[in-house]
């Protein structure tokens, strides 16, 4: 279902908030940031929000990344860090710092619950020859699809459709990772551990953020670029952008400054349930959303 303009409003004023608690527990403990991607993006050329936004990314070196994950028991009884190797059925390769107070379950297949949240990337070194770089891009993004694809619970219906409509891949990919889940699942995480850390961050001369999804060419950067960074503003709250942000964009976005086409200009996320007030459980999300899916198809 597509978020309404009210709860697009009220989703960008909770992430605030959290992002405002995330940078306080990385100042309170020392851990290095860096607000990126289209926050950044936001923060350099609207002083806030994309204005049809409705996330929040930030990015932390490989070291500062997994101190905090080994930290989540210091975070307050309203958050929660949320991961792929911690979090049972979640499907991202990065984490993600969840409000406790609100209930999210973005698609339909899932089978976690989580809070409005801000996404958390880790920033790993990698190698200087780009064609080395290049076949553990298409690896990793593989992998993020294996992934995806072990922690989704399609009915047999959802294979019919793929099979009349000719998406063989997809059927393919579904089909192959539906068996044996645990036992793939935990191979596909430990893939992804060997190959985002067989550089050192500390030693590596290029960086890279392995879970997103624009190009190999425009993914790899100096590690220099982000330098300690700088202060900058998400409306009314101060966290820091990688030091040279105009290299860091300029490489993701090209012409940054320029506006997209106005058909580009919408949000990119949809949720199947989403409750800003409070946290329900997996089961009453799942009875809430199909309930609100079917009155929506019946209207239409």
């Amino acid at each position: 279902m597509i978020i309404t303009d009210a709860q697009l409003e009220q989703k960008k004023q909770n992430l605030k908030e959290i992002l405002r608690y995330f940078v306080s527990f990385c100042d309170k403990h020392g851990l290095q940031y860096y607000c990126t991607f289209g926050t950044c993006l936001g923060m350099v050329r609207h002083k806030g929000f994309i204005p049809w936004d409705d996330d929040v990314d930030v990015a932390m070196p490989r070291p500062d990344y997994d101190r905090l994950l080994s930290m989540r028991d210091q975070l307050d009884a309203d958050y929660e860090l949320i991961d792929c190797e911690t979090t049972p059925e979640y499907n991202a390769t990065f984490a993600k710092i969840s409000s406790r107070k609100s209930t999210i379950v973005e698609h339909e297949a899932y089978r976690f619950v989580m809070g409005n949240y801000v996404d958390i990337f880790p920033i790993d070194g990698c190698g200087e020859d780009e064609e080395e770089f290049r076949k553990d891009y298409e690896y990793t993004q593989y992998l993020r699809d294996a992934l995806n694809a072990v922690s989704k619970h399609y009915g047999p219906w959802k294979f019919v459709k793929w099979l009349l409509r000719g998406k063989w891949s997809l059927f393919a990919l579904h089909y192959k990772y539906s068996f044996q889940r645990e036992e793939k699942r935990r191979h596909i995480i430990s893939e992804l551990r060997r190959v985002r850390q067989k550089y050192s961050f500390e030693e590596a001369r290029f960086v890279t953020v392995w879970a997103m999804w624009f190009s190999y060419k425009r993914e790899r950067i100096e590690k220099e670029a982000y330098g300690k960074g700088l202060m900058a503003n998400l409306e009314d709250v101060r966290a820091l952008i990688p030091s040279d942000y105009d290299r860091v964009l300029s490489r993701l976005y090209g012409n940054y400054m320029q506006l997209p086409p106005l058909e580009q200009q919408q949000s990119h996320h949809e949720c199947f349930y989403i409750n800003l007030e409070k946290r329900v459980s997996l089961e009453e999300a799942l009875r809430e959303g199909n309930r609100r899916t079917r009155a929506i198809g019946y209207k239409s």
